[in-house]
């Protein structure tokens, strides 16, 4: 999307993204703002996510302003509803937990993604430490990165 149209929004935010046009493309210019938002089991088998491909390629394709978190310990159908995450639980789609946290799990990414956008298309900077200071967030990460210079 923002390779189409670099003025396409202000701000977009990619949930275990995966595009092996990705794997051609090069950095691109743009101040649309990114959050790379990743779950850790999207890459174990059944992997949904190929690494290469997924939220790291996304952040370093974009230039700035842009965040990059993977969350620990969840896969990529738990932020789904209840009947579809069962559907890809009991069809082994992609790798799930079990249903003890899902509704945790998905008050979190609610939380980053509202988070995100708040501080970067509402310019609520007291916003910005929920998305890129691990202190602020319940849940345990793998990966945060960010880079805020433009």
């Amino acid at each position: 999307m923002v390779n189409l149209s670099r003025t396409i929004a202000q701000a977009s935010v990619f949930l275990d993204p995966m595009s092996v046009n990705a794997m051609i493309l090069q950095p691109i210019e743009s101040k649309v703002k990114v959050l790379a938002y990743m779950s850790q089991l999207s890459e174990e088998k059944p992997m949904c996510c190929i690494p290469g491909t997924d939220y790291k390629k996304i952040y370093d394709l974009v230039n700035c302003t842009k965040v990059r978190v993977q969350v620990k310990d969840f896969g990529h159908c738990d932020i789904l509803d209840d009947l579809l995450w069962e559907a890809c639980h009991i069809a082994h789609a992609c790798r799930t937990t079990d249903n003890s946290k899902l509704s945790i799990y998905r008050n979190f990414t609610t939380g980053v993604i509202d988070g995100f956008l708040q501080w970067t298309l509402h310019g609520n900077v007291d916003m910005q430490k929920y998305v890129t200071n691990q202190a602020y967030m319940p849940l345990p990460l793998v990966d945060l990165a960010f880079d805020l210079t433009c």
